[in-house]
């Protein structure tokens, strides 16, 4: 796991058929690029992201590609890498139910906001799973008959509750 991969927060519930559907799309993109480089091999991933950065740059601007862009834009097969990606950035942006036209920076906004409601929501449960295992090591030592797990602990007499009081918290 790294620091950036395992908190990073993919979305949840995913229906199959749009999960097949992204699958498909990022293997036809991914089949697509191999062909590419296969083909001509001046070409380079960079090279080949680097125009589609600058048609997307230029777009409505008026710039036209220089001739060597546009000689790596008609060999790389670009526009087909470009309508690729977008196709899966608008089936992506629908796995999360967001709209497929938000700019880059509330993307970011909003994936570093569900961050932070899963970090919250898995400390929550870290928390619930030390409260449960401190009662079970508790009840252990003290032979606690609450019915631990069933929605009616801590109990009247439970240590647990007896302790937490003391300590001045309530459970």
């Amino acid at each position: 796991k790294s620091r950036c991969f395992a908190p990073f927060p993919f979305p949840a519930d995913v229906p199959e058929l749009l999960k097949d559907n992204i699958r498909a799309e990022a293997e036809a993109l991914d089949a697509l690029r191999k062909r590419v480089m296969a083909e001509h091999e001046d070409l380079t991933l960079t090279k080949l992201y680097n125009v589609l950065e600058a048609l997307r740059a230029n777009a409505g601007k008026g710039r036209a590609l220089t001739e060597a862009e546009r000689d790596m834009h008609d060999r790389g097969l670009v526009t087909l890498i470009r309508q690729h990606h977008d196709a899966i950035d608008a089936l992506v942006a629908e796995a999360y139910g967001w709209p497929a036209d938000l700019s880059e920076e509330e993307i970011l906004t909003r994936l570093v906001a569900l961050n932070k409601e899963r970090a919250a929501d898995e400390a929550k449960a870290e928390l619930a799973q030390a409260d449960l295992a401190v009662h079970r090591a508790v009840a252990a030592r003290a032979r606690c008959r609450c019915a631990v797990g069933t929605g009616r602990h801590p109990g009247p007499g439970c240590p647990l509750r007896v302790s937490a009081r003391l300590a001045g918290a309530t459970r």
